[in-house]
C-alpha cells in the first residue's frame, strides 16, 4: 500500500493556533525605511537593491519579515481590536565577493490586543503579553520534538530590553522573542498596549528537530518535508 502522507509542516500548525498568514512582500516598505534608521551606521550596501523600484519606499529587498508584519497589524488595528499574525518567508542578505545574496528562511509571529474577544458572558480579557506568545513557540516546539530549549535573557532592537529573550536549542542560537519596545511601537502608530513578537531562524528550527526527515520514493525525484507529529 502507499506509504500515508507526511503531517503537516510548521505554517500548518501556526494556522490552527489561529493565527493569519501574512501575504508575503519580498520588497522593502516604509516601515521597513523606518526600521533601518534605528540602527546606528546604516549603510544601504547591507541591503540588496531593486533596479527598477515602483517607489523611493520599496527600493530594497527585505532582510527582516518583522516590519512587513509590524505595518500589516498596524493596518488590521484599524478595524479590530485583537491581530494574531505571521508569516514564513525568505530574506535576502548580500555578501562579498558573491553576485548572489544569501535567502535564509525566517518564521515571524506577531501577537497584540485582548487575550480574548469580548462578549456579554464574559469579564474584560486583559492584553496578549510575553507570555501568550512564548505558549505557542513552546507548543510549536513540543509538535517539532525539540525539548533542549534555552530562554536567554536579551538586550535586542527592537524588544523592550527587560521583557525579551533570546531561544537558544541545543546550545545553538535560532532567535528572539519579546515585547517590542515602546519607542519603536510609536515609530510605527501602533496603540498604547503590548506588540509581541517572535522571530526564528527556520533553517536552524528544523535542524534542531529529530521529527523532521526528507522522504524518498522510488518513482520520483521529487523531495518532500514530513513531521511526524
Amino acid at each position: 500500500p502507499p506509504p500515508p502522507p507526511p503531517p503537516p509542516p510548521p505554517r500548518f500548525f501556526c494556522k490552527q493556533k489561529p493565527a493569519y498568514e501574512i501575504m508575503p512582500s519580498l520588497v522593502g516598505s516604509e516601515m521597513c525605511i523606518r526600521d533601518r534608521l534605528l540602527q546606528e551606521g546604516f549603510d544601504q550596501k547591507n541591503y540588496v537593491p531593486v533596479k527598477n523600484p515602483l517607489s523611493n519606499e520599496r527600493s530594497h529587498l527585505r532582510r527582516k519579515l518583522l516590519p512587513g508584519a509590524l505595518l500589516t497589524a498596524r493596518q488590521n488595528l484599524r478595524f479590530d481590536d485583537q491581530v494574531q499574525i505571521f508569516e514564513a518567508g525568505g530574506v535576502f542578505i548580500p555578501q562579498e565577493n558573491q553576485v548572489l545574496p544569501d535567502e535564509p528562511m525566517e518564521l515571524c509571529f506577531l501577537m497584540t490586543g485582548k487575550r480574548e474577544i469580548n462578549s456579554w458572558h464574559q469579564a474584560e480579557q486583559g492584553d496578549m503579553d510575553f507570555f501568550d506568545l512564548k505558549g505557542v513557540i513552546e507548543n510549536l516546539f513540543f509538535s517539532l520534538h525539540i525539548q533542549e530549549v534555552e530562554w536567554k535573557k536579551a538586550r535586542e532592537l527592537p524588544y523592550h530590553p527587560g521583557r525579551s529573550s533570546e531561544i537558544l536549542v541545543n546550545g545553538v542560537s535560532i532567535g528572539f522573542i519579546g515585547e517590542l519596545h515602546p519607542d519603536v511601537r510609536r515609530l510605527y502608530e501602533l496603540p498604547d498596549r503590548p506588540v509581541v513578537c517572535a522571530e526564528l531562524q527556520l533553517s536552524e528550527l528544523l535542524n534542531a528537530s529529530s521529527s523532521y526527515c526528507l522522504l524518498y520514493t522510488s518513482d520520483a525525484a521529487d523531495e518532500g518535508l514530513g513531521v511526524d507529529l
